[in-house]
């Protein structure tokens, strides 16, 4: 199984496609994967996620519905969104993760300075890890 399956696994309650899908949609959004940018066939994408080929066609189907990429039959699978709409989701998914971090870390107690200590703390390791 590969690193990123096994991550995404492990002790994870949402169906398997579900998983692939959601992994796929945040490397197209972090744009690990660009726009016009082929992605793997149908048959590389299971052996990338050890799945099947059904789980696979499903996670495109559906990302495609989406509107995240497009399908052009004997060509392959590209990514079909625009920088704008990248940053659209950027924002969407990192105000969500927030607004969870918040919210468990204020139904733990924490207070208002307590949690903006604790972000800045992790801000500034994550920036160093970036260095």
């Amino acid at each position: 199984m590969s690193n990123l399956a096994e991550k995404k696994r492990a002790g994870d309650n949402l169906p398997i496609y579900q998983q692939i899908k959601d992994d796929l949609k945040t490397r197209i959004i972090c744009e690990v994967y660009k726009h016009g940018q082929q992605l793997p066939s149908i048959r590389e994408l299971s052996v990338l996620y050890e799945c099947s080929a059904i789980t696979s066609r499903k996670v495109y189907e559906e990302l495609e519905k989406e509107g995240f990429i497009r399908t052009t039959p004997g060509r392959g699978t590209f990514v079909n969104v625009d920088s704008e709409t990248i940053q659209h989701f950027r924002r969407l998914n990192t105000e969500k993760a927030m607004r969870d971090a918040v919210n468990t870390g204020l139904n733990c107690g924490y207070t208002t300075e307590e949690m903006i200590h604790l972000f800045s703390a992790l801000l500034y390791q994550a920036q160093k890890t970036q260095e």
